[in-house]
């Protein structure tokens, strides 16, 4: 029989943060989709749509990702209040809305909002 464990990273590092309005989050789905056409779904959790630039995988990479830390390369995210399954983008494109509100993104929600975006503040 097969044993399954969940292990959760431990830590991220995130290297570049943008927050965009969620319109321009909206409209840069749309481009190089057809009118009427399906874009790739957005990831939503805790008040956040987001995206992330994940890094190319080295030795050194996969070492850190075993003792549970991952780096993302870029992060951008927009407000987005109430969660909604599909939003209609430009050009009558459908945008999929994934609810990622377990574990880490969850977690990525409230550290946006109560240490990120309060640090960006003070300086």
């Amino acid at each position: 029989m097969v044993e399954f464990e969940y292990q959760p990273y431990s830590k991220v590092i995130i290297h570049e943060i943008v927050k965009i309005p969620l319109e321009t989050f909206i409209s840069s789905r749309c481009i190089g989709r057809p009118d009427g056409g399906v874009a790739l779904p957005m990831r939503w959790a805790n008040g956040f749509t987001f995206d992330i630039g994940f890094m190319h995988p080295t030795d050194d990479l996969v070492n850190e990702q075993l003792k549970g830390i991952t780096r993302w390369a870029a992060l951008s995210y927009a407000d987005m209040a109430e969660f909604t399954e599909i939003i209609q983008g430009d050009r009558a494109i459908k945008i999929p809305v994934i609810k990622a509100e377990a574990g880490v993104f969850n977690e990525l929600g409230d550290w946006l909002r109560n240490e990120y975006e309060p640090s960006l503040k003070k300086r």
